[in-house]
């Protein structure tokens, strides 16, 4: 499982060096993202699902389990978190799910078919996210 959570409109670093960028631009980027990758579970008696983390962008969560509260609404699998502190506001991120059709011919743009759609509601105490 792998999780990559990036605002819109980041500020390109002004050399062309993945590993460079000012301090400055280097906070901006990572201050505007959260990615992390592990094994997951699914404790469907509970309509949980655990992540296990590995690897993250943020430190405290490695080798640590973030639990997801799971349920379905139509075609869709939604994922929510309990409150939590994101940028200073304790927020709830909920993630949604689903599938969209394969794409068949190659001049297609990739963003009208991907695998999988993520987008995350946005309110007072809402984290807004949004992933194709």
């Amino acid at each position: 499982m792998s999780v990559e959570i990036i605002a819109e409109g980041r500020v390109p670093y002004k050399e062309p060096d993945a590993f460079g960028g000012t301090p400055q631009e280097r906070s901006e980027a990572i201050s505007r993202c959260l990615s992390y990758t592990g094994v997951f579970e699914l404790l469907a008696h509970r309509d949980t699902v655990i992540h296990h983390i590995e690897v993250c962008s943020y430190p405290n969560w490695i080798v640590n389990a973030q639990m997801r509260f799971a349920k379905r609404e139509g075609d869709l699998l939604v994922l929510s978190t309990k409150p939590m502190t994101f940028q200073g506001v304790k927020r709830s991120a909920e993630l949604m799910w689903g599938a969209r059709r394969p794409r068949l011919n190659p001049t297609d743009s990739p963003t009208d078919y991907s695998s999988t759609s993520i987008s995350a509601s946005a309110g007072p105490n809402r984290l807004a996210a949004s992933i194709a």
